[in-house]
């Protein structure tokens, strides 16, 4: 599977060329304020299964009152719906703001967990600022879970 990692911006504006599972990071604040929230994706019929999921690019240590952490309860409803609707799809587009802290971290570890074919330790290196308490959480809850 192709793992396609990008910012807001590149995401709208993206067209896919193979059947895609997208994920879309947003932040709290947009789900508190619907106006606020990206625009949709190209409407396209390869996008198989496009998913929300709201959380904030934080840590525990450092966590607002209003920002919302990223959770196990959240890291297992994506790693179901990503089992379940993934059939099917050749391409994985994950996005967030930016594209270079959380879209990577989960970009990094659905690949480390479903071995999705990308070399990790390359993306690792690549997107150096990912998250990694977003990764570490989804890791935990893959291996819980029995997933890897």
């Amino acid at each position: 599977m192709n793992i396609l990692i990008m910012d807001w911006w590149e995401a709208e504006k993206y067209i896919p060329k193979n059947p895609t599972y997208a994920i879309r990071i947003l932040s709290s604040f947009q789900q508190r304020d619907p106006k606020l929230r990206f625009k949709s994706l190209q409407p396209s019929s390869l996008y198989r299964v496009v998913h929300e999921y709201f959380f904030d690019d934080t840590f525990p240590e450092i966590a607002k009152p209003k920002e919302v952490l990223f959770s196990s309860s959240l890291a297992e409803k994506m790693l179901r719906d990503f089992v379940i609707g993934r059939k099917g799809c050749e391409d994985l587009l994950v996005h967030c703001s930016l594209g270079k802290n959380r879209s990577p971290a989960v970009a990094i570890a659905f690949n480390d967990i479903f071995s999705l074919g990308e070399n990790g330790f390359a993306l690792s290196r690549l997107y150096d600022r990912s998250n990694w308490f977003v990764y570490n959480t989804l890791m935990k809850e893959a291996k819980r879970l029995g997933i890897k």
